[in-house]
């Protein structure tokens, strides 16, 4: 094993670059975020959306999310969205 990895097989990591503000943008505009209709809703939406806001970098980590991590903290004016991943990390978004 040691002599696959020095000889560079299996070293390289996988790296996704974060969509910009402007493909996102491209992304709303033809329809393939929205919920125009339940497809795109499930497809991309949702996964595009929860990549976002919790921070999810894998598939792994988008099939393997539970509704037991995701919480809504009220208070008198406004609400707070929290979000405690099983890596234990904490996030919360207003």
């Amino acid at each position: 094993m040691k002599r696959l990895r020095n000889s560079g097989l299996g070293s390289k990591t996988k790296k996704t670059q974060p969509l910009s503000i402007e493909e996102e943008e491209i992304l709303w505009q033809r329809g393939l975020l929205g919920k125009s209709n339940p497809q795109a809703l499930l497809d991309t939406t949702m996964v595009v959306m929860n990549g976002l806001y919790f921070a999810l970098r894998s598939g792994k980590e988008h099939r393997q999310i539970q509704a037991i991590q995701i919480g809504v903290l009220f208070s008198f004016s406004s609400y707070t969205i929290v979000y405690v991943p099983l890596t234990g990390r904490t996030m919360c978004f207003t």
